[in-house]
């Protein structure tokens, strides 16, 4: 296996799923609103909730530690991760003999444990 292929392929799959997330997200949720014969908004309305919320200043307690901070990132990398071991459009991904559901469960799970993490660091939770 070629590393370069190997590694363009695993960053176009990361952006892909970055990308499509969202409309996907959206889309599901248009159609279960128009199935149920009620008006939804509209399917990249899960983008314009994204940009606003990015732009939006983090809400921290003044004695919050750096692991407030730090945990919500760290989350996402590993759903980041978790959505990069899943092969979706081609073979031979760089992370595709890492692949398997044990650790794609183990992954989602150290996110969720980040994130419970960052809540009661606070002292929110």
């Amino acid at each position: 296996m070629n590393l370069l292929p190997a590694l363009l392929a695993q960053l176009l799959h990361g952006g892909l799923v970055l990308l499509v997330a969202p409309l996907l997200a959206g889309g599901a949720r248009w159609l279960r609103l128009r199935l149920a014969g009620r008006r939804g908004a509209p399917p990249w309305q899960e983008w314009r909730d994204l940009r606003r919320l990015v732009a939006k200043q983090p809400n921290l307690p003044e004695d919050a530690s750096a692991l407030s901070r730090i945990l919500p990132y760290a989350s996402f990398a590993t759903a980041l991760a978790a959505a990069g071991l899943v092969p979706a459009f081609t073979t031979g991904m760089l992370l595709a003999p890492l692949a398997d559901l044990v650790l794609l469960a183990g992954l989602v799970g150290l996110g969720r444990a980040f994130l419970a993490l960052a809540g009661l660091e606070a002292g929110r939770a």
